[in-house]
């Protein structure tokens, strides 16, 4: 078993319910274990795998907690990438440097 499957069941264990308090158990689990503090993403993928190998039993408060992502605006303007199907660029536009 890797570190993020035990830092999972660590989570499990302490019942978190908010960021903050998810945010205070990571930073527990990498001065415990003398790691990087991990990523969401990371302890998300480890979660997953191990109830997909019936290891632990699903938590939907744990997957929302790992699942959302804070957003960064401190204008109020939230930036968004949309990505479209590469065409030829015909060099017309308007602010276009070429």
């Amino acid at each position: 078993m890797n570190i993020l499957e035990i830092a999972i069941k660590d989570l499990l264990k302490s019942r978190a319910k908010t960021q903050a308090g998810l945010a205070k158990i990571k930073r527990g689990i990498a001065k415990k274990y003398r790691i990087s503090c991990p990523s969401n993403i990371k302890l998300l993928e480890a979660y997953h795998n191990l109830v997909k190998k019936k290891r632990i039993k699903k938590s939907e408060i744990l997957e929302n907690l790992l699942r959302k992502r804070k957003i960064r605006s401190l204008s109020g303007v939230v930036v968004v990438s949309v990505l479209t199907k590469p065409y030829f660029c015909p060099g017309k536009c308007i602010y276009c440097p070429i």
